[in-house]
């Protein structure tokens, strides 16, 4: 099996001269999988419980029984329950990110949930400087993103307001 490509997260914004896409970067604090994770751990059946869960074994391989095996020792009961933190969260990263639970993928374009996300902060600043809050916000996979064209009056404005890295995943949604 053959992972799919990763979600990108942007804001695509008509600039009155053609489209252009804004990306969303994650800033890889782990403060989402801290709060809000959506793993349910079946003591019962000893299973981890989540929407991908193949795919996710897939990825870890042997390594996924070392994460039931810790995920078992804290939860006790027979109750499924939440697990919090994402047991797959290890020293603030995301253990299985190319493969993580679809319920993760958009988050946090659709609102935080009071989880006070950076990326999400610094990507709402970006629309309200470059004017244009009201765009349409989009999950999709990166592989499946209809490039921007935005002009160069845009491009010169979203460069001097961005850092490196969303310089980076600007250009790689967007033709210019």
């Amino acid at each position: 099996m053959s992972f799919e490509p990763d979600t990108v997260l942007f804001a695509r914004v008509d600039t009155g001269e053609g489209l252009a896409n804004v990306p969303l970067v994650c800033r890889r604090c782990g403060m989402c999988c801290e709060r809000l994770s959506h793993v349910i751990y079946d003591p019962l059946n000893g299973e981890i419980i989540v929407e991908n869960i193949e795919e996710i074994k897939e990825f870890l391989g042997i390594r996924y029984y070392e994460f039931l095996e810790e995920v078992g020792s804290k939860v006790k009961g027979i109750n499924p329950v939440l697990v919090n933190p994402c047991p797959f969260l290890r020293n603030k990263r995301c253990e299985v990110y190319p493969v993580r639970p679809r319920s993760c993928r958009p988050f946090p374009l659709f609102g935080d949930h009071n989880i006070e996300c950076p990326a999400l902060r610094r990507f709402e600043l970006t629309l309200k400087v470059l004017e244009c809050e009201n765009a349409e916000r989009v999950c999709t996979y990166i592989n499946s993103v209809k490039k921007g064209k935005p002009s160069g009056d845009f491009v010169e404005k979203y460069l001097s307001i961005a850092d490196s890295e969303e310089i980076k995943h600007f250009f790689a949604l967007n033709d210019w």
